[in-house]
């Protein structure tokens, strides 16, 4: 077998491989659908994934009911942006 023989049939095994990994890669970036009201709200945050078991077991969660106020004598917020590289994944997250 020559050499592009062999640089063809590698390819080709390799895109086969490619194709038989890709289902469980796509299933990772599919996200649950979840809000901040109904059934699937806060209050069922923990119940609708394993992953999410800490929204109903965890005593630090997501939203947090700021109740009250404190006066205090702060100084201005100063804010500093940056760039960056940063890889984002659509997870269709609805607002």
């Amino acid at each position: 077998m020559n050499t592009t023989h062999l640089i063809k049939h590698s390819t080709i095994l390799s895109g086969l491989i490619l194709c038989l990994a890709s289902p469980p890669v796509a299933a990772e970036t599919d996200a649950l659908h979840w809000s901040y009201e109904g059934q699937d709200g806060p209050e069922h945050w923990g119940k609708l994934s394993s992953q999410y078991l800490m929204c109903s077991e965890g005593w630090n969660q997501s939203p947090i009911n700021l109740v009250g106020v404190v006066n205090a004598d702060l100084p201005t917020l100063e804010f500093e942006y940056y760039s960056a590289n940063v890889d984002e994944i659509n997870k269709s997250i609805r607002f």
